[in-house]
Order: C-alpha cells, then structure tokens, then sequence
C-alpha cells in the first residue's frame, strides 16, 4: 500500500511554505499533494469547494487512508472540508 498525504498551509502562507515537510514526507515515500489556496481572499466555504475536485482525484489514487498535514489556517480548512464532505 502506497502512502499519501495532502498538505494545508496557513493564513497568508503559500505552498512553498510547505515545500520542505513534502520533500521530508516523499523522501519517506509519501505520494504529495501540496495546493494552492486563496487563504484570505476568499471564504472557507469557497476555499473547500475549490479544492474539493483536486482532493478527490488524488484520494481515488491513493490505495489506502490519505493523511493531512495543516499549519495555522490549514486545520480550519481540513476541519470545513470534513464536515461538509464527510470523507471516509
């Protein structure tokens, strides 16, 4: 079973803030998702809908669970995704 994980920067954060914990997790072989997200330009609700589709490829891909890894705003992002989306 491969492992895989979705990353979640903060508030006023871009993904290259990220960029090290993903090197960190591929290096362990972790497939890596590390997206783009307007934290302050737009709303929770947009935010999730906007990475909803991206999450779902790349969880249709993974063969087994799919871990997170949030920093700052990123948890409030994850926790709006799960109750809206319910994922298993």
């Amino acid at each position: 079973m491969s492992r895989h994980a979705i990353l979640l920067h903060g508030v006023w954060a871009l993904p290259v803030m990220m960029a090290a914990m993903a090197g960190a997790l591929r290096a362990e072989g972790y497939r890596t998702l590390n997206p783009h997200y307007r934290s302050r330009a737009h709303s929770l609700a947009r935010i999730i809908e906007s990475l909803h589709p991206r999450f779902e490829r790349f969880a249709r891909e993974a063969d087994g669970p799919v871990d997170f890894v949030t920093h700052s705003m990123g948890s409030l992002v994850l926790r709006a995704y799960v109750a809206r989306y319910r994922p298993h």
